[in-house]
């Protein structure tokens, strides 16, 4: 015969699943389980609360693009052009973090300010180095990059602050 499950219904008794009174538990093993759960249970908020941006900062990134010499990719053009932007964090260059792809302004011919986006980020907070990059298709229709040092910007980011970054 199975030997019935045994639960600790408080420090000092321990109940079957008939709920007949057993024997004592362990005060120091009810307190220990408690402290752990506990603990675990902070852990666990602290992770959703850094992972939901609720300190995020505003990023406000804009620039000016001149599609004079490269054109933006769309309709049958879909080679030697300018498919879209991408905002990249690259602090740390080895491991570059894209933030965002922005994609061409509707009718983009010759020179176009305010290219952009706004949206949240962090954390990580403090000195960053935020960048765009005009992502094209060559003549093959493959994907090509400018260079993401030639329009970068370094910023302190700082949690439930806004921050206006303009890069040429």
């Amino acid at each position: 015969m199975d030997r019935p499950r045994l639960v600790c219904l408080n420090d000092s008794t321990f109940l079957t699943e008939k709920r007949e009174e057993q024997e004592s538990c362990s005060p120091r093993m009810g307190r220990l389980t408690k402290t752990v759960l506990i603990l675990a249970g902070v852990v666990v908020v602290s992770v959703g609360f850094l992972q939901s941006h609720v300190l995020s900062s505003k990023l406000n990134v804009t620039w000016s693009y001149d599609y004079t010499r490269l054109p933006a990719c769309g309709g049958s053009r879909v080679q030697n052009c300018v498919d879209h932007f991408e905002i990249l964090d690259i602090t740390n260059p080895s491991k570059t973090k894209m933030l965002r792809r922005v994609e061409n302004p509707e009718h983009a011919s010759s020179r176009v300010d305010h290219v952009g986006d706004a949206f949240p980020y962090g954390p990580p907070f403090g000195e960053r180095t935020i960048s765009v990059i005009a992502v094209g298709r060559d003549e093959h229709g493959e994907r090509t990059e400018s260079n993401p040092f030639a329009a970068r910007q370094a910023v302190n980011v700082r949690p439930l602050s806004a921050t206006h970054l303009k890069l040429n």
